[in-house]
């Protein structure tokens, strides 16, 4: 029995180890689709490491244009949270508010100036936007990566399936900021499964199931146990 127990540890050790690390994961949007000609290079990402919020981010790389509006789709669930918008940082500069402006809407609007009228993206399900933000002001506020919290309001990562991004502030192409010719515009969408990339924060492979981590583990226990016993019987 206590070689059975010896012969199990290094497996439960496996199952906790994997199962721990799903506990956070990560959504990357970084594939858009535009009607402007040219899409702002966004790289928006969703983080549920904290339980009960969403941390995110939105930046552009290259830097070619300036997000003015974020909307986010999470299918046929519903946003129940209080819209509170916390730990607010801006980079390279800082002051550039982010604005909780709506939820569980039909609206393409995020405020004056900022919104996706024309673009026409598919939405899931219900045909909503269960998160609408602002971010800072019309005009250039010189600002590439904008950093915030809210509560996560009832959900889920795993049914985030769509992105919108617009931007008042769009270079030439071959042109970037903060000294490119960008007074265009732009309205671009990105959509999973293909444009989307789900996986353990900072790792860049799938996130994996807990029943599936738990059956490899299972299987290399079996391994070794058949191997032991085969070990013994050759003696």
């Amino acid at each position: 029995m206590k070689n059975l127990v010896k012969l199990a540890l290094p497996a439960i050790a496996l199952v906790a180890t994997l199962l721990s690390s799903t506990a956070g994961a990560s959504v990357i949007f970084s594939d858009w689709k535009t009607n402007e000609g040219v899409s702002g290079n966004y790289i928006v990402t969703l983080d549920d490491s904290t339980a009960g919020f969403f941390d995110i981010t939105l930046t552009i790389d290259p830097w070619n244009a300036e997000a003015l509006g974020l909307f986010l789709d999470f299918g046929a669930s519903t946003y129940g949270g209080s819209g509170t918008i916390s730990a607010v940082s801006t980079a390279p500069t800082s002051g550039g508010a982010v604005t909780f402006i709506t939820s569980n809407t039909n609206s393409n609007s995020c405020g004056t100036g900022c919104n996706l009228n024309g673009l026409n993206p598919t939405l899931g399900y219900d045909d909503e936007w269960e998160l609408v933000f602002r971010l800072a002001d019309s005009g250039y506020d010189n600002i590439q990566t904008f950093q915030w919290t809210i509560d996560a309001g009832g959900l889920l990562l795993s049914d985030l399936v769509a992105a919108g991004a617009r931007a008042q502030q769009l270079c030439d192409t071959g042109e970037l900021l903060p000294d490119g010719n960008c007074d265009g515009s732009d309205k671009s969408f990105a959509a999973s499964p293909d444009d989307i990339f789900v996986g353990i924060t900072s790792l860049s492979f799938p996130v994996s199931e807990p029943g599936s981590l738990a059956l490899l583990a299972l299987g290399a226990l079996g391994m070794g146990w058949s191997r032991r016993y085969t070990v013994r019987a050759r003696k």
